[in-house]
């Protein structure tokens, strides 16, 4: 590649380039763009064709480990792929970047990525902890599953919840692990009052699966990447429309949609028309109609008959 050949008498000094015995010199000129779309063809020309996936393989997971600062992600990842790939130390903020992990576990493949901690955005004042922030976002993204990890010393904290939101605004599958589990208090009235707190401070996340895990000693460290590879699966799966018809013909007859400006609501039949994630379609003679606690009702009776545990769900309204 030659640079600097802005115009056509400069591209004929190239040849002198012939000596040094690369190839043809290819012109191009970087500041004004000349030819690069020429080296670019080239480029791929030379690249060797994508591999694809072997039939009967498995595709890899890809898997971010999302939390606040020091939360324990370089570790956790440290200790499933049994090595100190990451750098690990207690001052809060090592991580810059997101790091891609290969990793196999039971035949399972997985790409685990370890992010940046998450700070809220007012206590973000320097340009390197905005971009970090940025791509910790797209990692969020562009991952089939997102492990939330929180500290068991502090519990549920506001950032933690506001973490899950931005993973439930992205449509994520996801897992919480309360990783520093050795450190909590071991005796039973302490773990089920932990498990109690938890369960009312997560609310509407209260579907997300939970693990109680050390990245330290590896206690039920191996438990998420099943949880994960559990919920992955619950965003591919498809039900089938007879199954999703008795399942809404139980459902209103165990409570009825109410009327509305003195119209009648009645579902007709549903349908699942996408997967990742997965999408329910309810055809009705009113879908506009359709009040928004009963939305939430249909939501949570699906869930209770068919899972989707930790899995984003949408529904959608059509008139017939």
């Amino acid at each position: 590649m030659a640079n600097k050949s802005d115009n056509e008498q400069l591209e004929m000094e190239i040849y002198d380039f012939l000596k040094l015995g690369l190839g043809d010199p290819l012109p191009v000129a970087a500041t004004v763009g000349r030819n690069v779309g020429e080296l670019l063809d080239k480029i791929v020309s030379m690249l060797p064709e994508a591999e694809g996936v072997a039939e009967g393989e498995a595709e890899s997971i890809r898997v971010a480990l999302v939390g606040r600062p020091n939360v324990g992600k370089s570790s956790f990842i440290n200790k499933l792929i049994g090595g100190e790939r990451l750098l690990v130390t207690p001052i809060a903020g090592t991580t810059r970047d997101s790091v891609d992990t290969p990793f196999e576990f039971e035949g399972q493949k997985y790409t685990l990525i370890d992010t940046a901690g998450l700070r809220r955005k007012y206590k973000v004042h320097e340009n390197i902890e905005f971009y970090t922030n940025l791509r910790t976002d797209r990692a969020i993204e562009s991952c089939d599953v997102a492990v939330v990890l929180i500290d068991a010393a502090e519990g549920l904290s506001v950032q933690d919840q506001r973490i899950m939101e931005k993973i439930i605004s992205t449509r994520r599958p996801s897992v919480l692990a309360v990783n520093k589990w050795d450190l909590a208090e071991k005796d039973q009235v302490a773990v089920e009052r932990f498990g109690k707190e938890l369960k009312a401070t997560l609310g509407r996340f209260s579907r997300m699966p939970v693990v109680y895990v050390s990245a330290l000693t590896g206690q039920r460290v191996p438990k998420v990447l099943s949880l994960v590879k559990k919920v992955h699966s619950e965003n591919h799966k498809r039900i089938a429309t007879s199954e999703l018809n008795d399942f809404l013909q139980a459902a209103v007859g165990k409570k009825h949609p109410p009327a509305r400006k003195g119209k009648y609501i009645r579902f007709y039949y549903a349908t699942q028309s996408e997967v990742t994630p997965p999408t329910f379609v309810f055809f009705s003679n009113y879908p506009e109609l359709i009040d928004k606690s009963y939305i939430s009702y249909l939501n949570n009776q699906l869930r209770s008959t068919f899972g989707f545990d930790g899995v984003p769900i949408r529904l959608k309204f059509r008139k017939k």
